[in-house]
């Protein structure tokens, strides 16, 4: 009987912690964090809070990588961040808030790279961007737009650097300049307009550099300066 009530008292006080509260205060005793802690290492749901007592950031992790939902918050208790992760990487999709509440970005991310369509905007709720990410780079069509609403500027991507055809607008939403990138750079044909739709200057770049001839027009489509430009390319 003795050896019976011993080995049940070892069974019973050696079976191994599952699982352990771990807090730290701040030194006026008010919470600054708070989590489960498994072989040492962050498990489930962890909590960090401002010095005023609002909720700081929120997260599910699993034996020490961050796994499941996130959020941030400002110091007032307004939203600010939340998203997924998995397995440590961000993923899926991701909201970025003003602090009044307003949608500043919405994203979608891939092993911690941005990846598919991305947006953002001004405080008042009017689109600033939109577009497409690929493996954390602008890829394909893009829109810019000023706080009015009125389009800024719309072109190509591609790896991150502009490229193709690209337009630019005044703040009234009129043309005033298209032309061609190429590795970020201007390079091709370019025309430039006065507000009110008429041409006010054309001419060609190379790698940025304005090249050939280029010419200039008075309101009234007629021609009143040309120039000619020549690059001169050091050798190496």
């Amino acid at each position: 009987m003795n050896k019976l009530i011993t080995l049940l008292f070892l069974f019973v006080f050696s079976f191994p912690v599952v699982g352990q509260i771990n807090e730290v205060f701040y030194q006026d005793g008010k919470i600054a964090e708070r989590g489960e802690l498994l072989d040492n290492l962050q498990h489930g749901l962890w909590e960090f809070f401002y010095s005023n007592g609002n909720l700081k950031e929120s997260a599910n992790w699993s034996k020490g990588i961050a796994d499941g939902s996130f959020k941030s918050y400002y110091p007032s208790g307004k939203i600010k961040l939340e998203g997924i992760y998995q397995k440590g990487s961000q993923s899926g999709g991701w909201k970025a808030y003003y602090e009044g509440g307003s949608l500043n970005e919405n994203a979608n991310w891939k092993d911690n790279k941005l990846e598919g369509f991305f947006e953002a905007f001004y405080e008042d709720g009017v689109k600033l961007c939109n577009g497409i990410f690929s493996n954390d780079m602008q890829e394909g069509l893009w829109e810019f737009f000023y706080p009015s609403g009125a389009i800024q500027a719309k072109g190509s991507f591609r790896e991150g650097r502009m490229e193709e055809n690209w337009s630019f607008f005044n703040d009234q939403g009129k043309l005033e300049s298209k032309g061609s990138y190429k590795n970020g750079l201007q390079d091709g044909y370019f025309e430039f307009f006065f507000s009110d739709g008429t041409l006010e200057g054309k001419g060609n770049f190379e790698k940025g550099n304005r090249i050939g001839f280029w010419e200039q027009f008075d309101s009234k489509g007629n021609s009143t300066i040309r120039t000619k430009y020549k690059l001169n390319y050091r050798s190496k």
